[in-house]
Protein backbone atom coordinates (compact mmCIF):
# COMPACT_ATOMS: atom_id res chain seq x y z
CA UNK A 1 0.00 0.00 0.00
CA UNK A 2 1.20 3.17 -0.81
CA UNK A 3 1.44 5.98 0.89
CA UNK A 4 -0.15 9.77 0.65
CA UNK A 5 3.30 10.88 -0.39
CA UNK A 6 4.84 8.24 -2.06
CA UNK A 7 1.32 7.65 -4.12
CA UNK A 8 1.95 11.59 -4.95
CA UNK A 9 5.32 10.91 -5.83
CA UNK A 10 3.85 8.36 -8.41
CA UNK A 11 1.07 10.51 -9.66
CA UNK A 12 3.88 13.03 -10.60
CA UNK A 13 5.86 10.76 -13.07
CA UNK A 14 3.27 9.45 -14.77
CA UNK A 15 3.47 9.94 -18.68
CA UNK A 16 0.38 12.40 -20.47
CA UNK A 17 -1.16 9.30 -22.20
CA UNK A 18 -1.02 7.13 -18.12
CA UNK A 19 -3.03 10.14 -16.94
CA UNK A 20 -4.97 11.00 -19.74
CA UNK A 21 -6.35 7.22 -18.84
CA UNK A 22 -6.78 7.92 -15.44
CA UNK A 23 -9.28 10.92 -16.20
CA UNK A 24 -10.90 8.67 -18.64
CA UNK A 25 -11.72 6.62 -16.10
CA UNK A 26 -13.11 9.20 -13.52
CA UNK A 27 -15.46 9.97 -16.22
CA UNK A 28 -16.65 6.46 -16.80
CA UNK A 29 -17.32 7.00 -12.96
CA UNK A 30 -19.08 10.57 -13.26
CA UNK A 31 -20.71 9.95 -16.50
CA UNK A 32 -21.73 6.07 -16.28
CA UNK A 33 -21.73 5.72 -12.44
CA UNK A 34 -19.92 2.49 -12.65
CA UNK A 35 -17.55 1.23 -10.05
CA UNK A 36 -15.58 -1.35 -12.36
CA UNK A 37 -14.68 -0.56 -16.06
CA UNK A 38 -12.36 -2.81 -18.38
CA UNK A 39 -10.14 -1.29 -20.79
CA UNK A 40 -11.98 -0.96 -23.42
CA UNK A 41 -14.23 0.88 -22.00
CA UNK A 42 -11.57 3.45 -20.58
CA UNK A 43 -9.99 3.27 -24.65
CA UNK A 44 -13.32 4.35 -25.48
CA UNK A 45 -13.36 7.18 -23.07
CA UNK A 46 -10.19 8.43 -24.05
CA UNK A 47 -10.65 7.94 -27.86
CA UNK A 48 -13.19 11.14 -26.89
CA UNK A 49 -10.41 13.16 -25.84
CA UNK A 50 -9.16 13.32 -29.66
CA UNK A 51 -12.11 15.59 -30.27
CA UNK A 52 -10.69 18.17 -27.12
CA UNK A 53 -7.58 18.52 -28.88
CA UNK A 54 -5.46 16.20 -26.96
CA UNK A 55 -2.83 13.87 -28.43
CA UNK A 56 -3.85 10.56 -29.77
CA UNK A 57 -1.98 7.37 -28.70
CA UNK A 58 -2.38 4.03 -30.62
CA UNK A 59 -4.63 1.13 -29.01
CA UNK A 60 -1.59 -0.82 -27.81
CA UNK A 61 0.46 1.74 -26.48
CA UNK A 62 -2.27 2.68 -24.39
CA UNK A 63 -2.98 -1.06 -23.28
CA UNK A 64 0.86 -0.66 -22.11
CA UNK A 65 0.19 2.52 -20.49
CA UNK A 66 -3.15 1.01 -18.37
CA UNK A 67 -1.13 -1.97 -18.16
CA UNK A 68 1.89 0.30 -16.00
CA UNK A 69 -1.00 1.98 -14.31
CA UNK A 70 -1.70 -1.89 -12.79
CA UNK A 71 1.85 -2.45 -11.46
CA UNK A 72 2.17 0.92 -10.03
CA UNK A 73 -0.97 -0.35 -8.09
CA UNK A 74 -2.73 2.88 -9.36
CA UNK A 75 -5.21 0.48 -11.01
CA UNK A 76 -6.32 -2.77 -9.32
CA UNK A 77 -8.28 -5.58 -11.19
CA UNK A 78 -11.43 -6.75 -8.73
CA UNK A 79 -11.02 -10.10 -10.10
CA UNK A 80 -8.48 -12.47 -8.81
CA UNK A 81 -8.35 -15.18 -11.79
CA UNK A 82 -5.51 -14.26 -13.95
CA UNK A 83 -6.71 -14.54 -17.29
CA UNK A 84 -4.72 -15.30 -20.39
CA UNK A 85 -3.18 -12.32 -21.85
CA UNK A 86 -5.55 -12.57 -24.76
CA UNK A 87 -8.13 -11.47 -22.48
CA UNK A 88 -6.76 -8.94 -20.42
CA UNK A 89 -8.71 -6.02 -22.56
CA UNK A 90 -12.02 -7.53 -20.31
CA UNK A 91 -10.62 -7.77 -17.03
CA UNK A 92 -12.73 -5.17 -14.64
CA UNK A 93 -10.27 -3.01 -12.81
CA UNK A 94 -11.27 0.08 -10.95
CA UNK A 95 -9.03 3.04 -9.66
CA UNK A 96 -7.22 3.77 -6.53
CA UNK A 97 -6.84 7.67 -7.02
CA UNK A 98 -9.82 9.98 -5.69
CA UNK A 99 -11.13 12.74 -7.61
CA UNK A 100 -8.98 14.66 -5.30
CA UNK A 101 -5.76 13.47 -5.28
CA UNK A 102 -6.26 13.12 -9.33
CA UNK A 103 -6.88 17.37 -9.65
CA UNK A 104 -3.57 17.94 -7.43
CA UNK A 105 -1.67 16.11 -10.13
CA UNK A 106 -2.69 17.68 -13.00
CA UNK A 107 -2.95 20.90 -11.80
CA UNK A 108 0.97 20.72 -10.52
CA UNK A 109 2.16 17.74 -13.36
CA UNK A 110 4.43 19.69 -15.37
CA UNK A 111 4.21 17.92 -18.64
CA UNK A 112 0.03 17.57 -18.60
CA UNK A 113 -1.67 19.03 -21.67
CA UNK A 114 -3.94 21.98 -21.31
CA UNK A 115 -6.62 20.04 -22.95
CA UNK A 116 -6.41 17.17 -20.12
CA UNK A 117 -6.40 20.16 -17.67
CA UNK A 118 -9.33 21.14 -19.07
CA UNK A 119 -11.25 18.06 -20.25
CA UNK A 120 -10.80 17.23 -16.20
CA UNK A 121 -12.27 20.35 -14.97
CA UNK A 122 -14.79 20.53 -17.19
CA UNK A 123 -16.07 16.82 -17.59
CA UNK A 124 -15.26 15.66 -14.36
CA UNK A 125 -15.04 17.93 -11.39
CA UNK A 126 -17.62 20.33 -13.46
CA UNK A 127 -19.90 17.40 -14.28
CA UNK A 128 -21.38 14.84 -12.13
CA UNK A 129 -18.42 13.35 -10.31
CA UNK A 130 -18.15 13.71 -6.63
CA UNK A 131 -14.85 15.56 -5.50
CA UNK A 132 -13.80 13.17 -2.20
Amino acid sequence: VATPSSQRSILQSLSPLELSLLVAMRRIESSQNAKEYNFNMVFREYEDLRSKGCDMYSRPNALRAFETLVDMGLVTYTDKDNLSSSLKEFRLARMGVTVKELGKCIDCHSRCPQALKQWFKHEVVGGTAPVL
